[in-house]
């Protein structure tokens, strides 16, 4: 009996383990990459048949993506005029940052004020830089009186 040949994509049963996958690669060596789960394999031909197909309708209905929120994704929310950055670290703080600015812009909003602090100085350095490369900002400054504040203008 004739080996079948797969390519990329084809959906196959690996004998040994009784487990599906697909085919992700032919390599050069004549065997095949095949993805089963989380993992990938390289398997020989002689090792692989095809899928039944009534389990692939199954999985792919199981499959299906749901709609998550993506880390990030902006919406319309009520916003504080003020973002508190009090005991965060500058890798804590810059995506609250970003954050806070996108939603400046959608609430449209002419400034917003930034609470970093005075500390050593190493969050107000980082919020600034960041706000230098923001092409939103048209401005920002520190406010009279109080240099643990950044007011930021656009």
């Amino acid at each position: 009996m004739a080996e079948q040949a797969f390519k990329v994509g084809d959906k196959v049963r690996l004998k040994k383990l009784g487990q599906d996958g697909v085919v992700l690669e032919v390599t050069s060596k004549g065997t095949y990459r095949v993805g089963v789960g989380a993992i990938s394999l390289e398997v020989k031909p002689k090792d692989l048949v095809e899928a039944p197909p009534e389990k692939w309708k199954h999985l792919s209905e199981k499959l299906k993506p749901k709609k998550l929120p993506v880390e990030g994704e902006i919406t319309r929310e009520k916003m504080p005029e003020i973002l508190d950055l009090h005991g965060l670290r500058v890798e804590e703080a810059l995506p609250k940052v970003a954050h806070f600015l996108d939603q400046a812009i959608l609430a449209d909003k002419d400034q917003v004020q930034i609470l970093h602090g005075l500390g050593t100085g190493r969050l107000l350095q980082a919020v600034h830089d960041y706000l230098k490369k923001t092409p939103t900002v048209k401005r920002f400054e520190l406010e009279q009186g109080n240099a643990g504040i950044t007011r930021v203008y656009f």
